[in-house]
């Protein structure tokens, strides 16, 4: 519907945005300081509003929830490090390969299968920033480091996809 498509566009628009806004504040603070800020606060809202959530959480998906920690803020880590040397605007490209690193990350570490459309839309995703890449000819350190931060991204994704459910959400997002 078009309510549907210009809430996607105005969410994609506002994604988009947070590389300009990150970028202009690195040079107010380090990177390790403004991700500490940005989701040190949201860490601190989710434990005042749903202290149980946490605690309610097994030994397994506490441990669970560590990893998840690890891949997304390492992947935020390096994209915003990356930052310090690429356009906010490849950096926001890049991380979209995310998109096409997930459907690989899930059929080689949790063993899911992905059809053949899948498939075939990773092979014209790759083949779509490597034609980009290739056409900037801009191959940075930022621009490698955005990279790794995407296939962190798709290891969050993907083990969220098969870790989270509707009881631990909250409590995994806490951890």
């Amino acid at each position: 519907t078009l309510v549907a498509s210009l809430a996607l566009v105005g969410a994609t628009a506002i994604w988009g945005s947070t590389f300009l806004v990150t970028k202009q504040s690195l040079p107010e603070m380090s990177p390790a300081s403004f991700l500490v800020w940005r989701f040190g606060l949201a860490a601190i809202a989710l434990l005042v509003a749903r202290p149980r959530q946490l605690v309610a959480l097994t030994r397994a998906e506490l441990h669970r929830g560590l990893l998840l920690g690890v891949f997304l803020g390492s992947g935020f880590l390096l994209q915003t490090i990356g930052l310090l040397d690429t356009d906010a605007g490849v950096s926001g490209f890049l991380t979209g390969a995310a998109v096409v690193l997930t459907p690989l990350v899930a059929a080689r570490w949790f063993k899911e299968r992905v059809g053949r459309a899948g498939w075939i839309a990773v092979g014209v995703s790759t083949a779509g920033i490597a034609l980009l890449m290739l056409r900037s000819a801009t191959v940075t350190p930022g621009a490698v480091l955005t990279v790794a931060g995407a296939a962190c991204f798709a290891l969050h994704i993907s083990a969220l996809s098969r870790w989270a459910t509707p009881v631990n959400a909250i409590g995994l997002t806490t951890s």
